[in-house]
């Protein structure tokens, strides 16, 4: 981490931006597609490099998934650079993001072909309902603070670095009943 935070000191621009298209809140427990958008930084991305997706502690939403478009949670990749390919893979990762006990493996998005370079912006989809799933289902309580943790390494065998992260706000459902009490004092008799 050291070396990360000297790094971004160094160069602040180095992992570029992450932004969330959709501005408006999310509603929880309702099923949605979510787009993320990586602006590239001046690190770039080399062939080899991947994102990972890791998994938010305490939340209930879809797990992420890059293996089956037709299942829940199928997270899909586009770039606006020319001649750049991206395969699914999965990173193991440890920690609040990934496994305790052990690191789980996570979804990631590996640059097969091609190279990013700074101002390039990459889209992961997040629940895309393209290949017949019915999105990512979000967590069942409100929050002004979702975030999908990403993780970027710039290369083959790179470090996993974070850059920062927006939240997404999850908002509370429209109540389906009401249900009350009140004190009540029987009489003898």
């Amino acid at each position: 981490y050291i070396r990360e935070l000297a790094a971004k000191r160094d160069a602040p621009d180095l992992l570029g931006s992450l932004e969330f298209v959709q501005r408006a809140p999310l509603t929880a427990a309702e099923w949605t597609t979510v787009e993320l958008l990586w602006t590239v930084g001046s690190g770039g991305m080399a062939p080899g490099g991947a994102l990972l997706i890791g998994r938010q502690l305490m939340t209930d939403h879809t797990l992420l998934q890059n293996t089956d478009p037709a299942a829940d949670g199928w997270v899909s990749v586009r770039s606006s650079a020319p001649g750049v390919r991206f395969e699914p893979a999965t990173t193991p990762l440890g920690g609040m993001h990934g496994g305790f006990r052990r690191p789980a493996e996570m979804p990631a998005i590996r640059l097969a072909e091609g190279e990013l370079i700074a101002g390039d912006t990459v889209t992961l989809t997040l629940g895309d309902r393209s290949g017949g799933g019915r999105g990512l289902q979000m967590q069942t309580f409100s929050t002004d603070r979702l975030l999908v943790p990403i993780y970027l390494a710039l290369e083959e065998g790179g470090p996993l670095l974070t850059p920062a992260g927006p939240a997404l706000q999850v908002v509370g459902r429209e109540p389906d009943a009401f249900g009350g009490g009140a004190p009540s004092v029987g009489g003898g008799g």
